[in-house]
């Protein structure tokens, strides 16, 4: 039996029939959320993200928007360099490709090679 604790932007699920509820999960969470100075947060784990057509995605890891003004929501495509978005946060390096050209400016998402293929 599933229970689903709704709030402002996040689904919250406890499922009874999975879990005997003694805590492991949260002893021993292998999910982790980080937020990068100045950037998204950089999500590991399994990750269920709900995108705005209603379906849902499940990835190893992600980077979400915290800025407010990403084009790929909830995904980061780097607009808080752009927009000079100010966080406290872990630093994080960034590495140059022919997606990311410049440190200053957004990914390229046409030039991003898994789009031709």
């Amino acid at each position: 039996m599933r229970k689903v604790y709704r709030g402002t932007g996040i689904d919250v699920s406890f499922d009874l029939d999975r879990c005997i509820h003694v805590g492991e999960c949260l002893l021993t969470a292998t999910t982790t959320v980080e937020p990068m100075r100045n950037g998204p947060l950089r999500i590991t784990g399994e990750i269920h993200v709900r995108l705005d057509d209603g379906t849902e995605e499940v990835l190893p890891r992600a980077t979400l928007c915290r800025c407010g003004e990403s084009a790929r929501k909830p995904f980061c495509d780097n607009s808080h360099l752009r927009n000079g978005f100010v966080a406290p946060g872990e630093p994080f390096k960034i590495r140059l490709s022919a997606v990311r050209r410049r440190v200053t400016e957004p990914i390229d998402a046409t030039a991003d090679p898994r789009r031709h293929g």
